[in-house]
């Protein structure tokens, strides 16, 4: 772990109106690529390649892919931030992770920022005294080539229009030699409401719609007939779970993500499926890691906090229940909880009253249940 030391500004303009994040010449045209595992695959060579592009035509065709039918969707964002275009579909990407039941390691972080909005600085956003907006690709692109894939748990970069997303992982794919590791991540409440609570909802909150989108991750949604995320809204105009939940094995580490937005009753049948998965292979896992967003008793619209998954899940797929533990962000402290089954990783840029200046990540590291099946 990292640790910065610095004194936050007490200084705050409040925003009412979402600005562009702009660099000094103004937002640039980008396109973004994203790597995320295939939910429930055990093939480690498939991925779902995910493309944003912004003030750029969309690619007509990717000679580079072996697999000529991506992508399997291209479209315009719908419900949120419309300026971007996602192309999204699986490619094969030879060692794009660890053999099954073998070493990996995966940087988690929870609740990154860089700055570039009033509502970063409002919430004690520690950019200026630690220049994130450097830091940041520094050290995503320096982490890229020790780890397996990156696991951010929500909160991402407190973003009102995706602007400030777009440039914090362009940065990090700049410097980290064109490419992201695999990427996987669950929603925070300021990916769903900006200013963190639906009783605080504004007009132009996301409501997660931009960030599902932004990411592009092979969630649940994708794999019920359709090839398409569910753009169906549901309670409160949140779009439907699947749209955020994913189970996947990297190395001997199997992951969870789910949407603490959202109940149990609308996510049991998705960690169902995610058991079975999971016992299959329970021999080759050293663990496996539940990454939500919300603490216990998490408030600012949580329904479903990741202590309250971990117990539920536990409950429902006893014979992984030993190997089991959990992840989340929303505090911005770093430290283990539960007797060591939980892991609190939300320090990556906020101040936090209670942990004062921390900053720092996570790495879980697997090895071989072969060798000891240590974490």
């Amino acid at each position: 772990a990292l640790l910065f030391l610095a004194s936050p500004s007490q200084s705050v303009p409040v925003m009412d109106k979402p600005q562009v994040a702009v660099e000094e010449d103004g937002p640039q045209p980008t396109v973004l690529t994203f790597m995320s595992p295939v939910t429930g695959s055990l093939d480690r060579h498939l991925v779902r390649r995910s493309t944003v592009s912004w003030g750029v035509q969309p690619f007509e065709q990717a000679a580079d892919l072996s697999q000529s039918s991506w992508p399997t969707y291209s479209d315009k964002f719908q419900h949120a931030w419309t300026q971007f275009h996602l192309q999204s579909g699986i490619s094969h990407v030879k060692d794009a992770s660890p053999p099954l039941g073998q070493h990996s390691r995966v940087l988690v972080m929870g609740d990154p920022c860089v700055g570039g909005n009033h509502f970063s600085t409002l919430l004690d956003c520690m950019d200026k005294q630690w220049n994130l907006a450097k830091r940041f690709p520094e050290i995503m692109s320096t982490m890229s080539s020790h780890v397996d894939a990156v696991l951010i748990l929500g909160d991402n970069f407190y973003d009102p229009n995706g602007f400030i997303s777009l440039m914090a992982l362009s940065a990090s794919e700049k410097l980290g030699n064109g490419s992201l590791p695999l990427f996987m991540t669950v929603p925070g409440n300021h990916d769903f409401w900006i200013e963190g609570r639906p009783l605080l909802r504004l007009p132009w909150d996301q409501l997660g719609w931009g960030f599902m989108q932004f990411y592009g991750q092979d969630t649940i949604s994708l794999h019920e007939g359709t090839g398409s995320y569910n753009f169906t809204a549901g309670t409160h105009g949140l779009p439907d779970a699947s749209n955020f939940f994913w189970y996947n094995v990297i190395g001997a580490v199997g992951y969870v993500g789910f949407s603490g937005a959202h109940g149990w009753e609308e996510q049991a049948w998705m960690f169902s499926r995610a058991c079975v998965f999971f016992e299959n292979i329970i021999q080759d896992l050293a663990a496996v890691v539940l990454a939500g967003h919300w603490e216990e008793h998490g408030g600012m619209g949580v329904r479903l906090d990741t202590a309250a998954a971990h117990d539920k899940f536990s409950s429902l797929c006893p014979r992984i229940e030993s190997k089991m533990l959990y992840m989340f962000g929303h505090v911005h402290c770093n430290r283990p909880m539960d007797d060591g089954k939980g892991f609190m990783v939300g320090a990556a840029g906020m101040r936090h009253r209670d942990c004062g200046h921390e900053f720092g990540f996570a790495v879980v590291e697997g090895f071989a249940p072969s060798g000891g099946g240590r974490l």
